[in-house]
């Protein structure tokens, strides 16, 4: 349908002929409703202005016209635009919407034809576009609403628009500008000159003149976006995002990548310029290679130093570390696990957050390389740990020997730590090495390590000690307690018990130059005392020679001379001098208990009978005596106030002396 000399013609689009024609010399304008409400799809809904004082609304089937609506008019019109029920129309002074459904026409507002000739386009369903006074777009519904807030084109003198989505096109005095409907910014310009109007044809805006027409073609959305990363990069993401779902793009796998490259851009773009927070969440959005913001700031993290770099000074190791944190739980990120724990690796300790390094599940960056740079920043013992973790043992204990021996300083070691690593050797050889340097510090740790770990050669062990008396002291007890031990060293049972002897005599010659009556010296000439009558000491007067004249030792001499031979002679001195000593000798004799017994139990008589000890211990001794006894002497030395329950068996195993 083409309206001509106001003459309405039907056109045979196939055979370009005019096939009929009505009103002539009547019609005005002719729209198409642009959304029909009708379920034929062969029925056109037409608004024609007729004779310059109505529209009719009409319906055409075929070759008829069934009018439905008749709106009378006050002045000619100039503009129309036909959706559903809403017809906007201007004439030549004043804009009026019709909502035919229910039949009200409202003025929307004035203008002046000698300013600006109206302009009337769609923007969506029952929604519509004027061309106002000042520059201004204004949007209005059939209610009469304004819909959405006016948008101001500038002072030239608007010639024609038009719409396609999501871009609204202005043709003014100055030039073609494009907008987008969704955010009313500008979103381009293009200088064009003597075009007099624009018309949207399927979707292309053609620019018409006296002498010819242009169409504008859209530039592909990638192109567009690229030109405004140059300018802003915020308003480049929201351009690509409008263009995206403009274009049905949101699922089209290769503009999605496109879009997520962008991002990428962006966020490189924000910590260049120091807006840390928003580049990470960029980066996490856009799924971004993790790779490259490791490499940004590599330097910082394997240096700890802000140097050669103007970007990796603007970037927080805190942020770095949550946005590594965060993409490694993603599913997209699986193929950059290792290069994301290495790095969070270093970040942690730089964050002062190691603990946080045994979350890492993969261990492949615990590599020589990452242990020598934790060195190179003083976390020794770190590395020390790490290495042994990986089974590196001789390279975790070279480290804790430089720190055991203050050659280098780390306030996390703690020399029991090797102690407890030690456990987890199995090495023999690597075990004396480490136990070599060890000794010196700890002697006490030491030795209780080499019991643990009997597979050692015990004169290695006890070359080990030499410096350290007490340690091999207690050591060498542990050996002559073992026969299997007794059977690796190259000394003999003998050798070793005499060996043995020499140190508990040693022992007690030092700390009775220090303590007599510490409890340390007591235990250890308890020690030996049961040491003498329990182990085969071979020749005793070798033995008497290492005591000599020494008069602290003269309790040790008599024990050994009992041994001998004569023991109640032995005791009858010994019980003025130590009566534990004299009462271990009776039990170590049971053969001499007849004889020595009752000058243990006369030594005792002449103590303070009240003590309570004492009278335990004579009543002990009463326990022990046989018959053979004179029962009388005995009970006229006892005190007077002992019970008859703590001398009854004694006095049954005596009745004919008693009697």
């Amino acid at each position: 349908m083409i309206v001509s000399d106001k003459t309405l013609y039907f056109i045979d689009i196939d055979m370009y002929q005019i096939v009929s024609s009505s009103g002539e010399g009547h019609v005005g304008r002719i729209v198409l409703n642009m959304d029909p409400v009708t379920d034929n799809p062969f029925i056109l809904q037409i608004a024609i202005v007729v004779s310059s004082k109505e529209i009719w609304v009409c319906e055409k089937f075929e070759d008829n016209f069934d009018t439905k609506h008749q709106i009378s008019v006050a002045s000619p019109v100039l503009a129309m635009y036909y959706s559903r029920y809403c017809l906007c129309y201007a004439t030549d002074r004043e804009y009026f919407v019709r909502d035919l459904l229910n039949k009200v026409t409202i003025s929307l507002f004035p203008f002046e034809n000698t300013v600006m000739y109206p302009n009337i386009t769609g923007v969506g369903s029952e929604e519509v576009m004027l061309s106002g006074m000042q520059g201004l777009v204004i949007f209005a519904n059939k209610e009469g609403v304004s819909s959405r807030p006016p948008i101001f084109v500038g002072s030239g003198s608007i010639r024609s628009f038009s719409f396609v989505s999501p871009f609204i096109y202005v043709l003014t005095d100055v030039g073609l500008n494009i907008y987008n409907i969704d955010s009313q910014q500008l979103n381009q310009t293009i200088p064009v000159e003597s075009f007099k109007f624009l018309s949207n044809i399927d979707g292309t805006i053609f620019l018409v003149r006296e002498n010819g027409l242009s169409f504008v073609s859209q530039i592909v959305w990638s192109q567009q976006v690229e030109e405004k990363m140059k300018e802003n990069v915020k308003d480049a993401l929201s351009l690509a995002k409008e263009l995206l779902v403009s274009n049905s793009l949101e699922k089209n796998y290769s503009a999605m990548q496109k879009f997520k490259e962008f991002q990428a851009r962006a966020a490189f773009t924000y910590l260049e310029e120091g807006k840390e927070e928003e580049a990470f969440d960029l980066l996490i959005e856009s799924e971004s290679n993790p790779q490259k913001v490791i490499d940004l700031v590599d330097d910082l993290i394997l240096s700890q130093k802000n140097v050669d770099s103007e970007k990796s000074k603007k970037i927080s190791l805190e942020l770095v570390e949550t946005y590594l944190s965060k993409i490694r739980s993603a599913d997209w990120a699986d193929s950059y696990h290792q290069s994301i724990d290495a790095a969070l690796a270093r970040i942690f300790v730089l964050n002062g957050k190691i603990s946080d390094i045994s979350k890492l599940e993969n261990t492949d960056w615990n590599d020589e390389h990452y242990r020598k740079w934790l060195q190179s920043i003083n976390h020794f013992n770190l590395a020390a740990e790490l290495a042994f973790d990986s089974c590196s043992y001789e390279e975790a204990f070279t480290i804790w020997k430089k720190l055991a021996e203050k050659q280098i300083e780390d306030p996390l070691f703690d020399v029991n730590l090797c102690f407890d690593r030690l456990k987890q050797v199995d090495a023999v050889r690597l075990w004396n090495e480490i136990l070599s340097w060890l000794t010196p510090i700890d002697p006490e740790r030491s030795m209780e390590a080499f019991i643990n770990f009997d597979r050692l050669s015990a004169d290695e062990v006890l070359s080990l000690f030499d410096s350290y008396p007490s340690v091999q002291l207690r050591y060498l007890c542990h050996i002559v307690s073992n026969p299997e031990l007794c059977n690796r060293c190259s000394l003999s049972t003998k050798q070793l018990h005499v060996k043995l002897f020499q140190l508990y005599i040693n022992e007690l010659k030092v700390l009775n130059a220090s303590n007599l009556n510490s409890g340390k010296y007591k235990e250890i000439r308890r020690q030996l005392h049961r040491f003498i009558f329990d182990f085969d000491l071979g020749d005793i007067d070798e033995l008497l020679q290492l005591i000599g004249n020494d008069k602290s030792l003269a309790v040790e001499s008599l024990l050994l001379q009992a041994r001998r031979g004569n023991p109640t002679e032995i005791m009858k001195m010994l019980v003025h001098m130590d009566l534990n000593a004299a009462e271990l000798l009776c039990t170590s004799l049971p053969t001499f208990s007849s004889s020595l017994l009752p000058i243990l139990l006369n030594a005792y008589t002449k103590k303070d009978k009240t003590n309570e000890d004492i009278r335990k211990r004579i009543g002990t001794i009463l326990s022990k005596l046989d018959s053979s006894i004179n029962a009388k002497e005995v009970l006229q030395d006892l005190p007077q106030d002992m019970n008859c329950s703590e001398v009854c068996d004694f006095l049954k195993r005596n009745p004919v002396t008693v009697f």
